[in-house]
């Protein structure tokens, strides 16, 4: 058991082969576009995402599903729904050429995504049960933005917050 885990490391293959069935039974049961027949997916459902997928998968699958003293908060376990339900809004929120964000896990039981980039920060999250939120700032300008509420309504800003993050990183070779 690790007591403080750096979610960045690689996860072993066993962790990987151990939760991805979990993670993806809960993402095609929550995604409504995540259509499957007999035999294999419905083309038009299919969406090819951009190079950030696989990293943040790893991340997902890296999280401290079965550590219990991963944090001295009393954590909850993680909850697949609520980790599904983060992987579906970065599917629909995030471009093609975003970086993938850090993910990290919640004391209840979520999970959040996080950007901080040249005075640019993005976070979403998801808990169990709870309407997914975000929470956005740019503090680039003369006057500081900051922006925050549920994620339901409000994907079209987080699409172009997501774009704005994106495209920064890309001016800065990243």
């Amino acid at each position: 058991m690790v007591a403080n885990p750096t979610i960045s490391q690689e996860p072993t293959d066993y962790t990987v082969l151990q939760w991805l069935p979990k993670l993806l039974k809960a993402f095609i049961s929550r995604s409504p576009t995540f259509a499957l027949d007999a035999t294999h997916a419905k083309p038009e459902a299919a969406r090819i995402p951009g190079d950030w997928f696989e990293g943040t998968i790893m991340e997902l699958c890296g999280l401290p599903w079965d550590d219990p003293d991963w944090t001295s908060e009393n954590p909850q376990p993680l909850d697949a729904a609520a980790v599904a339900e983060l992987l579906l809004i970065l599917l629909d929120v995030l471009p093609e050429h975003a970086l993938a964000p850090n993910i990290t896990p919640n004391w209840d039981g979520g999970a959040m995504a996080t950007w901080i980039l040249g005075g640019l920060t993005l976070e979403i999250e998801t808990r169990p049960g709870q309407p997914a939120q975000y929470c956005y700032g740019d503090e680039r300008g003369q006057q500081d933005l900051d922006d925050e509420g549920d994620v339901s309504g409000n994907e079209e800003h987080l699409r172009r917050w997501a774009k704005v993050l994106a495209d920064t990183a890309t001016e800065l070779g990243l």
